[in-house]
Parts: C-alpha cells; sequence; structure tokens
C-alpha cells in the first residue's frame, strides 16, 4: 500500500498490539506528511500527547513526529520511533533516558546528537542510519555497547565524543565499506576528531581501528576530555570527575 500521504493515524481503545509494528510501518520517506496521532483515551496500554504515542505510564517512546520531542520520564525510545522525522533538526535528550532500540532515529533532519546528560548504556542496531545532517556525536559515560553500523551513512559527522573511559563494545558501528563510513564526507587530514577521557583505555582494534582508519572514517583520537568538557588552555581542572 502507498502510505506516503498519511497525514493522521488513530489508535482506537481497543489496540493492544505492537505499536513498534505500526512505527515500522511508516518508516519511509512519508513519515514526514504526518502531523497528527492520537490515541482512544480509553486504551489501557497507549496514550498520546502532542501527536506523540507514548506507553500508558509515558516511559516508552513509540512514535514521533516532526514537531514531536521528548520528555522528562521516558527511559525508552522505541524501534523506528523518530523514523524519516526528516524536519526534525534538533532534540533534547532527558535525563531519564536509558535505552534506545533499533532504527529509532534513521533518516532524520538531526544536526547534532547529545546524550551527556543521559544515562543510556546501549544504542540499538542502525539506530542513527543515513542522518546525513549529523555532525556532532556526544555519548556518556555510561555507555556499554554501540549497536550494529549505529552510525552507518553518517557521511559528514565532524566531532565524537564519548566519555567512558573503558571503551565500549560494537560491532561494525561505523558502516562496513567505502560509501557508507561514517564521516566520510567530512573527512580531511586532522579534521575529523574523536575525543576520549584522558585515562581512556581500549579504542584500539575492532570498531575503533576503523574509525581511526584514514581510509575508513578517517579520526584521530584525542584523550582531551576532563570532567564532560574538552582540556584547552585550563591545565588546572582535574584529571577525572
Amino acid at each position: 500500500a502507498d502510505c506516503t500521504a498519511v497525514e493522521s493515524i488513530h489508535i482506537g481503545e481497543h489496540y493492544t498490539s505492537s505499536m513498534s509494528n505500526i512505527a515500522q510501518t511508516f518508516s519511509h520517506s512519508g513519515r514526514g506528511t504526518i502531523t497528527s496521532l492520537t490515541v482512544d483515551a480509553n486504551n489501557s496500554f497507549f496514550k498520546s500527547e502532542n501527536n506523540t504515542i507514548f506507553s500508558k505510564d509515558g516511559t516508552i517512546l513509540y512514535m514521533a513526529t516532526n514537531g514531536s520531542t521528548i520528555p522528562s520520564g521516558v527511559t525508552k525510545i522505541g524501534t523506528y520511533a523518530f523514523a524519516h522525522c526528516d524536519g526534525i533538526t534538533e532534540l533534547t535528550f532527558p535525563s531519564s533516558l536509558v535505552t534506545i532500540e533499533q532504527e529509532s532515529f534513521n533518516n532524520t533532519g538531526l544536526i547534532n546528537v547529545d546524550f551527556s546528560n543521559t544515562s543510556i548504556t546501549s544504542l540499538g542496531t542502525l539506530t542513527f542510519d543515513n542522518n546525513s545532517n549529523l555532525k556532532t556525536i556526544d555519548i556518556p559515560s555510561t555507555i556499554t555497547n554501540i549497536g550494529n553500523r549505529a552510525f552507518e551513512k553518517c557521511l559528514n559527522v565532524e566531532t565524537i565524543y564519548i566519555r567512558r573511559e573503558s571503551a565500549p563494545q560494537g560491532v561494525s558501528t561505523w558502516g562496513n565499506n567505502t560509501s557508507n563510513y561514517t564521516g566520510r564526507n567530512s573527512y580531511s587530514a586532522g579534521t575529523n576528531i574523536l575525543y576520549v577521557p584522558a585515562n581512556a583505555s581500549g579504542y584500539s582494534g575492532g570498531i575503533w581501528d576503523t574509525l581511526l582508519d584514514s581510509t575508513k572514517c578517517g579520526f584521530t583520537l584525542s584523550k582531551t576530555l576532563v570532567c564532560g568538557e574538552i582540556l584547552t588552555y585550563d591545565c588546572n581542572k582535574a584529571s577525572s570527575c
């Protein structure tokens, strides 16, 4: 079916199946035409606020539009939740956020992704696939795993901050061939930087060799993250927080 002209979706009182299946159905270029997402007030499993669909308790965000925000209290962003919301260029991620599932943000218009105020532990497969406007990625110290190809085809990324001293795990996180490596279009020698804490370890081998290889992503490793900031001229700052 051609769903590219859909403008509104209403979830009835008795719908109890997977909301992620609906999000996936509309995880294509037609998502941008949807301006209204509503749920019957008597539905026991889901609710809507500001044209965004949540679990009834508000902790899971299932489906968004170009006008959506992520309110405080959301702990998980579901599969395909923001997929193809290409009108979104900026989002604030609340401190309550812990989990981001696969393909949640593929093909958005985001320019910066800042998770530094969150407690996320993992990013799902293809989470930010094909975000061509993305320039900066900021990942907190709580991260333990970056999903397979999570930042594939994010070709214009220039700066990545990872605030974890022990390198998180991942598989083919930055893409798996020349045409889709993270930062590939923005690369020229010394311009793409991966910032990690001063005492960081493990940022070599595997996915990190891909990120730091000049024939692939071409990032330069810089161990100058101090207390959540970049150490520049202020050498009196503590070496760790």
